[in-house]
């Protein structure tokens, strides 16, 4: 049986673990949360992603903020009951990662 992530809000030294594990995204202390951006070879793989990402953040049930603009597409991780960050959110930008290490270029 596998555990939940957590849903209490990390410590700052358990955050920068969290990020040593992923590739590029950064911690946006004022916002709270967890950022990164990608930017893709075409609008149409840019929403082709997007929707697969979607598929990844129902099945979580934790959904990003979402920021599109043709073919730049940035995603701002937080946990909202909690006010910051938590062991999901770090789930979900891991989740992303091999995504997007899987099937889309990016620069």
């Amino acid at each position: 049986m596998t555990t939940a992530p957590s849903r209490r809000a990390l410590p700052p030294a358990q955050i920068e673990r969290h990020l040593e594990r992923l590739s590029a995204w950064r911690w946006d202390t004022a916002e709270n949360c967890i950022v990164k951006s990608w930017t893709f070879d075409s609008f149409r793989n840019l929403m082709a992603c997007l929707m697969q990402i979607a598929e990844i953040a129902e099945r979580l049930d934790h959904h990003p903020h979402i920021t599109t603009c043709y073919t730049h597409l940035q995603l701002q991780l937080s946990t909202h009951d909690v006010q910051g960050l938590t062991d999901l959110d770090f789930q979900l930008a891991e989740s992303i990662d091999r995504l997007m290490d899987g099937q889309f270029t990016t620069s």
